[in-house]
């Protein structure tokens, strides 16, 4: 694997398994956003504050979020990656419902890379809506 994908690893091993939010300062651009999923209910996330609030409010409403990496293509410029998230929902936060044991759900992003850092994330698909 290259570097971005080892980056993107790097994020969801060490970031959202790993609930570590400085990272997000090493690893993300400064001009860093997200679209689609989760992110969309909770205001656009177009620089890396916005980025840290999402993390905050994700980590309050799941903070046993896992997510397991199944598949990862690392294309350069930009990282596919394919996994499944688990973990229980501990209060409703916008249209996630509490749920001491949710079914895990597929999902799916790109991400754009640029000067060594994840610049965009793009919610490819995602099965989210079985947790509202």
């Amino acid at each position: 694997m290259g570097e971005s994908g080892d980056l993107v690893r790097r994020w969801i091993e060490g970031g959202w398994n790993g609930k570590d939010k400085s990272l997000i300062d090493e690893l993300f651009h400064p001009d860093f956003t997200a679209e689609g999923g989760a992110s969309s209910y909770y205001g656009d996330i177009k620089n890396l504050d916005d980025l840290k609030n999402y993390f905050d409010i994700v980590m309050e409403c799941s903070p046993k979020l896992n997510l397991e990496i199944i598949n990862l293509i690392d294309a350069g410029m930009f990282v596919s990656l394919e996994y499944i998230a688990s973990g229980p929902i501990v209060m409703d936060m916008g249209p996630l419902k509490a749920n001491p044991n949710p079914e895990p759900i597929r999902c799916a992003d790109v991400y754009e890379i640029e000067d060594g850092k994840i610049k965009r994330r793009l919610l490819a698909f995602s099965e989210l809506n079985k947790w509202m």
